[in-house]
C-alpha cells in the first residue's frame, strides 16, 4: 500500500540516493514507538528533540530520519523532518485522504460547531470527523484532546475511514497544527474560515503569524481545485478572500457584495430563522440553535457541504435537524426558574457573541460565571474582563484550567478589565457555580463559560475530573 521516500517527499526534502526505497508500514516520530522495521522520524519539538533519541532507536529502526548530519548506515538526511514525518506517515498509509471527500475548518472561533454542523449536512455515519471534542472513524467515537491530533493519529483516523467505506471526512485544523507542519500532504476538497480574533498569541506572538499559520489550510492543503468558503463579515476573512484570487472561492456574510448573503435573521428562545441568497437564488433555513454566530456557523458548512455535492433542498431539511453541540450553548432549566447555559466560549469575542445573544431573549438579569486559562495567552484576560463586563448585569470570576498558575493571579488579570463593574470572585468553579445559581430569580439567565465539552479542571500539572454541565444537573439543572 505504501509507496517510496521519493514519492512522498519529493526532491526538494530527499536526497535522490533514497528516493526509490520504499517506505515501510510503521512510521512515528515517538521513539517509544518504533518498531523493528518501521522508521523514525527525528523531530525538534518544543521541548525536546527526537534527534537526541536516534542511538535509541537505530537497531530496531530500518531507517532513521532526521534533518542533522548523522553517520549512521540507515540514517537518511531530510531538508526539514518536521514537514518528513506527515509525508511519511500519509505515504506508509497508502494517502487515504484521496479516497474520500475531504473538508477542512479553521478560525479563531465557531470550528467545532461548524464541523460538526458539516458531518450533519453530509450524513452522519457517511462521514468521519476529527474534532476538538471526538473523533470519529466509520468504527467507533473517541473523546479528543486536541483539536488536530498528531500526524499518526489524524492519518490512521483517515485510514480507518477508508476501510470503513466512509464517503466523507471533516476535520478541525488549528494554528498550531497548520505551523507545526502537522498534517502536511493532506489535499482537501472544501475548506472553511469562520474568523480570526485574538488568541493563542502566547505561541503566535502577533495577529500576522496567528493569521499566516490559518492561511496555510487554504494555501497548502487545500486542493488546487478545492473550495474555499470564508466568512467575509470578518476583516481576516476579507484579506484571505482577496488573497486567494484565482482560487475557487464563495464568499459568505451580510454585507450585499458576497457570493452568498445571510439575511432575514429571527432569533426567538426557540430557535432562529434566516434566509441565503446565493447568486440569486435565495434558499430559507431554520434551527433551533440560538444567535447570529450559529447561522454564520450554518452558513460556513451549507455552503461547504453544497460545493461537496449536496443539494440545498436536502440541506434546508437537515438544517432543522441538527441537534447541536456538546458544550455550546447547552441549556439546563433550573428548579428555582432560572435558565443556565454551558458554552465553551473562552476569547473576549466568544463572549461577546454569546452574551449578547442571550442579552435579546434574558427577560431578568444576565449572570456570567467566567475565567481564563492558566499558562496560555494573558493579553486576553483583561479582554475578556471587559466584554463580559460591557454584555453582562452581574458575574463571578473564577477558575478555568489554572494549571500551573495561581488562580488568583489569573482573576485579577482579568478584573483589571472590568473596572466599574459589579462582579464577585470565587476561585472553586463549583462553588461559583452554585452561588450563581442560588442568587439566581425566575427569568434570569446564568451563561457558565470556557469549559463546554470538557470534562476536567488542570490544576497545578494534574488533570481532575470537572463538568460544568453535571454540575448543573446535580444542582436540579434539567438539560433541555
Amino acid at each position: 500500500m505504501s509507496g517510496t521516500f521519493g514519492s512522498a517527499l519529493g526532491k526538494n526534502l530527499l536526497s535522490r540516493s533514497y528516493a526509490e526505497i520504499e517506505v515501510p508500514a510503521h512510521v512515528t516520530g515517538d521513539s517509544r514507538e518504533v518498531v523493528q522495521g518501521g522508521v523514525f522520524v527525528a523531530v525538534r519539538g518544543t521541548s525536546r528533540d527526537g534527534h537526541d533519541f536516534i542511538k535509541d532507536v537505530a537497531n530496531r529502526a530500518m531507517y532513521v530520519v532526521g534533518d542533522r548530519d548523522i553517520d549512521l548506515p540507515n540514517y537518511i538526511r531530510t531538508s526539514d523532518s518536521s514537514l518528513a514525518l506527515p509525508l511519511l506517515v500519509r505515504e506508509s498509509l497508502g494517502r487515504p485522504d484521496e479516497f474520500l471527500k475531504t473538508a477542512g475548518v479553521t478560525g479563531t472561533n465557531g470550528k467545532t460547531s461548524t464541523a460538526y454542523m458539516l458531518r450533519h449536512f453530509l450524513g452522519g455515519s457517511r462521514c468521519g470527523l476529527i474534532s476538538t471534542v471526538s473523533r470519529f472513524d466509520g468504527f467507533s467515537t473517541v473523546g479528543s484532546n486536541a483539536t488536530t491530533p498528531s500526524c499518526e493519529v489524524f492519518y490512521k483516523a483517515l485510514s480507518h475511514m477508508r476501510s470503513a467505506d466512509l464517503e466523507y471526512a471533516v476535520s478541525e485544523f488549528s494554528s498550531h497544527a497548520l505551523s507545526q507542519n502537522r498534517v502536511a500532504g493532506l489535499k482537501l476538497d472544501a475548506a472553511v474560515f469562520t474568523n480570526l480574533t485574538g488568541d493563542h498569541l502566547d505561541y503566535h506572538h502577533d495577529m500576522e503569524s496567528y493569521f499566516a499559520a490559518k492561511r496555510r489550510l487554504f494555501t497548502e492543503l487545500l486542493d488546487k481545485d478545492g473550495y474555499a468558503v470564508v466568512n467575509v463579515d470578518d476583516a481576516y476573512g476579507r484579506r484571505l478572500y482577496g488573497e486567494l484570487s484565482g482560487r475557487r472561492i464563495i464568499s459568505f456574510g451580510t454585507n450585499p457584495d458576497v457570493e452568498c448573503r445571510i439575511g432575514g435573521v429571527a432569533c426567538g428562545q426557540d430557535g432562529t430563522a434566516f434566509i441565503l441568497n446565493l447568486s440569486g437564488s435565495v434558499y430559507r433555513f431554520s434551527t433551533f440553535l440560538l444567535g447570529m454566530h450559529n447561522v454564520m456557523n450554518l452558513t460556513g458548512a451549507i455552503l461547504a457541504a453544497h460545493a461537496l455535492g449536496m443539494d440545498f433542498g436536502d440541506l434546508e431539511e437537515r438544517c432543522r435537524t441538527f441537534s447541536g453541540v456538546p458544550g455550546r450553548l447547552e441549556r439546563f432549566d433550573m428548579p428555582n426558574g432560572a435558565v443556565a447555559f454551558v458554552d465553551y466560549a473562552h476569547t473576549d469575542d466568544a463572549l461577546v457573541n454569546v452574551l449578547s445573544i442571550l442579552r435579546k431573549i434574558c427577560r431578568g438579569r444576565l449572570i456570567a460565571v467566567f475565567g481564563a486559562g492558566g499558562d496560555r495567552d494573558r493579553t486576553k484576560r483583561p479582554r475578556m474582563g471587559k466584554a463580559v463586563a460591557g454584555h453582562a448585569d452581574y458575574a463571578i470570576v473564577t477558575s478555568d484550567n489554572p494549571r500551573n498558575e495561581d488562580p488568583m493571579d489569573i482573576i485579577r488579570e482579568i478584573g483589571s478589565g472590568m473596572t466599574g463593574f459589579g462582579y464577585s470572585v470565587e476561585p472553586d468553579r463549583r462553588t461559583a457555580t452554585e452561588k450563581a445559581v442560588s442568587e439566581s430569580a425566575p427569568g434570569d439567565m446564568i451563561l457558565v463559560a470556557g469549559k463546554g465539552h470538557e470534562d476536567y479542571q488542570e490544576i497545578s500539572g494534574a488533570k481532575i475530573h470537572y463538568s460544568d454541565s453535571e454540575v448543573l444537573e446535580s444542582i436540579g439543572g434539567r438539560r433541555r
